[in-house]
């Protein structure tokens, strides 16, 4: 296994494609779990962000915001049932507009996999 990682590895500078390359094994970095949960965000405000429905309590108010990712601390990771698999505890530093404007730190626990577009966040 170490030397195809180090054949890839060998082939990607070769080609001048080492920032393009993916190559699979290990936990995924703090910036790995930053662009995944960013693009999960973005995927959701896409879809029309949260909606809160607030029934009775609010005259049947629907409420709609988004969520913006600040920053993301990783604090670990540990094996989720095979090698592309990880369970990850991370911090999130979010706002949710206009619900919440100041950024607020929210522990998290995420599954990532590892396919082979890179790191995606498995709900």
């Amino acid at each position: 296994m170490l030397g195809r990682v180090i054949a890839g590895t060998f082939a990607c500078a070769l080609l001048g494609l080492l920032p393009a390359c993916h190559i699979r094994g290990g936990e995924p970095s703090a910036r790995d779990l930053r662009s995944a949960l960013n693009a999960d965000i973005e995927r959701q405000n896409g879809a029309g962000g949260l909606v809160l429905d607030t029934g009775n309590a609010g005259s049947f108010t629907r409420l709609k915001f988004r969520i913006v990712l600040h920053d993301v601390s990783k604090r670990s990771c540990a094996e989720a049932g095979s090698d592309h698999m990880w369970r990850c505890e991370v911090t999130l530093s979010i706002t949710t507009p206009p619900l919440d404007e100041v950024a607020k730190d929210v522990d998290q626990s995420v599954t990532m996999f590892d396919g082979p577009d890179g790191w995606k966040v498995v709900e």
